[in-house]
């Protein structure tokens, strides 16, 4: 048992974000967009290259696994993208939605990743991702940060949520009574949404 959480540890220290699914860990690492670690035989294999001037601070994902198949979904929080990656023989496979992306860069130094440079146009999109067997839930801003500490803790909150299936398809969206900064579902499939009540 120990061994095991050595290594998911180490997983988790490649990887800036991720995701358990079915003995492997899914996210996203400083070299590639995505990596995968597997847990049985201590293999790690990364994949897809960032677009130049990005990099992970550009581009930071929050991840949720499909609660059976070999599915991982990554979406972007200062991005319009959402990423829905298979796991299968130890190779990694994209589907992505793409509507619109950052302006971001990110400053490096050698090996070394020294800040994130934004712009005022610049917004949060992905705030959160909940997932079933069937859809994935994900609640969206689209608000700009703005130049004021009220304007960037609003772009964190939402009411929208927009529900595909695992093929990337649309199903539908709808609109909570309140603002919220994150999501999840119970095995009801029930919505449970955390509210933020002071900025």
């Amino acid at each position: 048992m120990g061994f095991k959480i050595v290594y998911i540890i180490y997983a988790i220290k490649t990887f800036s974000s991720a995701a358990y699914s079915n003995g492997y860990i899914i996210g996203s690492s400083d070299n590639k967009r995505f990596g995968s670690y597997n847990l049985t035989n201590k293999t790690s294999v990364e994949k897809f290259e960032y677009p130049k001037g990005k990099g992970i601070l550009s581009d930071q994902y929050c991840f949720q696994s499909h609660p059976s198949k070999n599915f991982v979904v990554g979406v972007q929080l200062y991005s319009k993208i959402i990423s829905i990656l298979e796991i299968n023989n130890n190779n990694l496979h994209l589907k992505e939605l793409v509507w619109w992306q950052n302006t971001n860069k990110q400053l490096q130094s050698g090996n070394e990743i020294t800040k994130q440079i934004s712009s005022l146009e610049d917004k949060n999109c992905f705030l959160d991702v909940a997932t079933t067997k069937d859809y994935i839930y994900v609640l969206y801003s689209g608000k700009p940060y703005g130049n004021t500490k009220a304007s960037v803790g609003k772009s964190y909150l939402s009411n929208l949520i927009y529900v595909f299936n695992w093929k990337g398809e649309p199903v539908k969206k709808f609109k909570l009574d309140k603002e919220v900064i994150s999501i999840t579902i119970d095995k009801k499939i029930r919505l449970y949404m955390q509210v933020l009540s002071k900025i």
